[in-house]
């Protein structure tokens, strides 16, 4: 069995240490209380594995976590099962979606962390921008899951980071309901992994995110902890078809509604 001190942690990306630390703080006050996490685009296990040293090191035990990581790519099968042998750890070899399907096409890239259910990602990582041949792949049903593993007084974290599939599967987890019992979330976006013509939605989508599960849930006081992580690579200098023109039209003074007082 490993220890906590042989769990290196490598990978890029936000390790999202402060709506982590909130998760653990609240674990931390509800003694008897197991958080429930999914990681969702687990990679080579990295976050997991520093989920757990930073859990020691603000003094929850590694048993009160439970963890569900979502990982469809081969390559990472051996190195994720070792997980299951430091804690309460369950490795889905497959996608998290909101289905279940034994053929859904997944799409690699030269960079790993950067394989996807969108073909324009993977080719953006892959070496001379050649699309590599899909691999069909198992998706899971996350909403099920979610709904099955937490109540509206669980102690759950999200953390997605899935390549641009985010787009697709948050707002289907949303309009599930599904989310109003994880209040804690972490949530890795890829604007350049979207067709041009479909990022002012997704831009909208990302800017909504927390108004959206307001919205949505029916105990809409209690409060989400989420942190967004905007690598610049993928998100920053990318054109969004039609922005100009939005916001030109809701910046112009003309045709302004004015209201008699």
């Amino acid at each position: 069995m490993w220890t906590l001190a042989q769990l290196a942690v490598v990978g890029t990306g936000s390790f999202g240490y402060g709506v982590v630390d909130a998760f653990l703080d609240r674990l931390k006050r509800d003694n008897d209380s197991v958080g429930v996490t999914f990681d969702v685009g687990a990679n080579d296990g990295a976050w997991t594995r520093w989920l757990f040293r930073r859990a020691a090191q603000r003094g929850v035990a590694p048993r009160r976590l439970r963890i569900h990581a979502f990982e469809p790519q081969p390559r990472y099968a051996s190195v994720l099962s070792a997980l299951e042998r430091v804690g309460e750890v369950r490795v889905h070899g497959a996608l998290a979606s909101t289905t279940n399907s034994n053929a859904t096409l997944f799409y690699p890239s030269s960079d790993a962390q950067a394989a996807s259910t969108l073909p324009s990602m993977a080719a953006a990582y892959s070496s001379g921008g050649i699309l590599r041949a899909p691999m069909r792949v198992q998706a899971v049903d996350l909403s099920a899951l979610l709904r099955a593993e937490t109540n509206e007084s669980s102690t759950a974290l999200l953390k997605c980071d899935i390549e641009g599939g985010e787009y697709a599967l948050l707002p289907r987890l949303i309009t599930a309901g599904v989310l109003c019992n994880v209040r804690h979330l972490l949530v890795e976006w890829h604007l350049n992994a979207l067709p041009p013509r479909e990022r002012l939605a997704g831009l909208g989508l990302r800017l909504s995110f927390e108004a959206l599960l307001r919205a949505g849930c029916a105990d809409a006081d209690r409060s989400w902890h989420v942190e967004h992580d905007e690598y610049r690579k993928n998100n920053v200098g990318e054109p969004v078809d039609g922005l100009a023109n939005v916001c030109e039209r809701k910046n112009s003074t003309r045709n302004r509604t004015r209201w008699a007082v």
